[in-house]
Formats: structure tokens, C-alpha cells, sequence
């Protein structure tokens, strides 16, 4: 299991007002998606599901009533800093190493590089 307890990026002392000296400390929560979503098939129909699977639980197609069996685990693998699954709709190209990376990621996992923030048009 991933530790997702706060990370200390920083602590940068400075001083307020005649000499009085304090210590700035900045925290970061580090946001981690700890379940792996799968691929479910019903084998007859080939109806599809995507969800995070549960041990010893019984899926089924509410439509068809079929058992749903699990084909594949999806990207990217738990743990994992991004919550969103790999497509092209939900990735972008790092300005630097021209890697994919998920939309919801800030920083590079490659390179390390700060993303931009995203417009939320595109």
C-alpha cells in the first residue's frame, strides 16, 4: 500500500517585524489512486464494463444478466499519481521530454517538469 501521508517539499525561515524568526513549512498532499480499475467482458454479448474490482464479489450486465469476467487490468496501474484512465482524450505531451502524460498530473513523472495549468477547453 502506497504512503499517501504529506510530503515536506520546503522550509524556508524569514522574519517578522524587530528580529522575530519563524519557520515557513510547506506540505503537500501527495494525491494517489490506490485501486486498480479492470476491464469486465460478458463472454456471449461482448458488453464491456470498467470498474475497480472487489475480492470474492460476482459482476453481472444489467441488461443481459450475463457474468462479467475480468480480461484486463487498465493503465495506468495502481498505485498510481493519476486517477484517469489512458487514452487520448485524458492525456497531453510534456513540453520537455514530448512523453504522454494524464491531464490530472502536475509535475513530469519522466522528466520532473511543471505543467501548465490547463485552460479547460481543450
Amino acid at each position: 500500500m502506497p504512503d499517501s501521508s504529506p510530503t515536506l517539499l520546503a522550509t524556508t525561515p524569514f522574519r517578522l517585524n524587530a528580529g522575530t524568526a519563524r519557520i515557513l513549512v510547506i506540505v503537500s498532499a501527495r494525491m494517489v489512486n490506490p485501486s486498480q480499475i479492470y476491464r469486465l467482458r460478458a463472454p456471449a454479448s461482448g458488453r464491456e464494463a470498467l470498474t475497480p474490482l472487489e475480492p470474492g464479489a460476482v459482476y453481472v450486465d444489467r441488461e443481459t444478466g450475463e457474468e462479467l469476467l475480468p480480461v484486463t487490468r487498465t493503465l495506468p496501474l495502481a498505485p498510481s499519481d493519476s486517477a484517469l484512465l489512458r487514452s487520448p482524450e485524458n492525456l497531453r505531451i510534456c513540453r520537455r521530454c514530448d512523453q504522454l502524460i494524464g491531464l490530472d498530473i502536475s509535475d513530469c513523472p519522466y522528466c520532473g517538469l511543471r505543467q501548465p495549468a490547463l485552460d479547460g477547453t481543450s
